[in-house]
């Protein structure tokens, strides 16, 4: 399967049915997914649902994606539920999910290099070839976009767990919404060490990552400037640094150079002010010492809640964010995109998860069910995120969910050359 069309997927011999005999085995693991897949694509949310997607398919449809030829019945057949139970739980989560991740990664290389070449060819069109040096301004930290980072609950399994939780940390671009990967956390610990493991999986040499104020460690930072070779953008500094947010409450920025963002969306208007401190100079040395932070951001938030068009109520809110991203790096106005655009991780991953395909409800908790079923979600999502045409997955979902067949193609034939 191409990879910038389809996800590519886990040997067919893999886990669990490596230790099966040929007796009893109909379906090729390449074959339960793709059905999987495409179900989640058209917007079936569960194993149920998976095996209704497959009965529905015409028989040219079940041959094309290998599905099994009954003798006995002289058609062929499609898993019924208990087959993607049992599969999906069985299937090893870390295969998975690392299979998804490395076809997004891909992706969005690609899309990174198509972009450079645009850049460079018109750099080459004008009227003075570029030197090296501006060819090498080309691959800034901007050159591709950024990506956040954070955890979250899988509720509805987390209640039938033992331990009571199941959370997954994950790490999704800016802009596009591709999950680039995701991991799960272990039950003993929280999503601190979680975030520093799956950062590497992550390649993100070169590129920005955005977390919120649990990360805010030096740890944390250091792993994503030394291992990773990432810039870091925090972009909330609370309490669990005492220090630093004493430190940052108390800085100047009254001369400061400030960005002005204005939006009027969900019933409320908000208003927004970032003062950008450089803390490369002497008098702020030792301030606010985050590992490797060079920037101190000063936000402050003024929110308008409407109702009939008139003001209701107003809330002033103040935060810091810290960036190891310097000032000739990144301007005010990229720094504010940076902080203001964090939250398409809750937006294009959380929510569409909890609510499109209603993750939270869900009271699997089988094995590696709910892990898996999630990962099943991001590919999805990312696959109709590649699909510029639609605006919403709950839209891409009910046009997929009328053409099987063109779900299938989008899944399984490569694109034209």
């Amino acid at each position: 399967m191409d990879a910038t069309r389809g996800v590519p997927l886990p040997s067919p011999g893999y886990g669990a049915w490596a230790d099966r005999g040929a007796r009893g085995k109909r379906y090729s693991l390449q074959t339960v997914l793709v059905l999987a897949v495409a179900a989640r694509i058209a917007g079936y949310r569960g194993v149920t649902a998976f095996a209704q997607f497959a009965a529905l398919l015409d028989q040219d449809q079940r041959q094309a994606v290998g599905c099994f030829f009954s003798p006995s019945k002289q058609c062929y057949t499609t898993p019924n539920t208990t087959t993607f139970h049992n599969i999906m739980a069985a299937l090893p989560p870390d295969t998975l999910d690392e299979a998804v991740g490395a076809w997004a990664r891909q992706l969005s290389e690609q899309a990174a290099e198509d972009r450079r070449k645009q850049v460079l060819q018109q750099q080459t069109d004008a009227a003075e070839p570029p030197s090296a040096q501006a060819r090498a301004s080309t691959l800034g930290p901007f050159d591709r976009p950024p990506v956040c980072m954070d955890g979250k609950d899988v509720r509805g399994a987390s209640k039938q767990t033992p331990e009571g939780r199941r959370m997954l940390v994950a790490g999704v671009e800016h802009g596009t919404g591709l999950v680039l990967g995701q991991l799960e956390i272990d039950s003993k610990t929280n999503e601190i060490p979680a975030l520093r493991e799956l950062a590497p999986k992550l390649k993100l040499a070169g590129r920005i990552a955005t977390y919120d104020p649990l990360h805010c460690q030096h740890e944390t930072a250091r792993v994503l400037l030394e291992e990773c070779q990432a810039h870091y953008v925090v972009t909330g500094v609370k309490d669990n640094q005492p220090t630093i947010a004493r430190e940052l409450r108390e800085m100047d920025f009254t001369h400061c150079p400030m960005v002005e963002t204005y939006d009027k969306e969900h019933g409320r208007r908000e208003r927004r002010w970032y003062w950008i401190k450089d803390l490369s100079g002497p008098q702020c040395k030792g301030k606010a010492n985050l590992y490797g932070r060079k920037q101190a951001i000063r936000i402050k938030r003024e929110r308008r809640k409407l109702r009939r068009g008139k003001v209701v109520k107003t809330s002033v809110e103040v935060s810091y964010a810290l960036t190891s991203l310097s000032p000739a790096e990144a301007s005010p106005e990229q720094l504010a995109d940076l902080i203001r655009n964090h939250r398409h991780i809750e937006n294009r991953l959380h929510y569409v998860r909890d609510f499109t395909y209603d993750e939270d409800r869900c009271r699997v908790y089988v094995r590696d069910l709910p892990r898996n079923l999630a990962c099943l979600s991001n590919a999805a999502i990312s696959i109709i995120r590649c699909q510029t045409h639609f605006r919403y997955v709950p839209v891409a979902n009910r046009h997929f969910a009328a053409r099987q067949q063109e779900v299938l193609d989008l899944l399984m034939q490569s694109p034209n050359p």
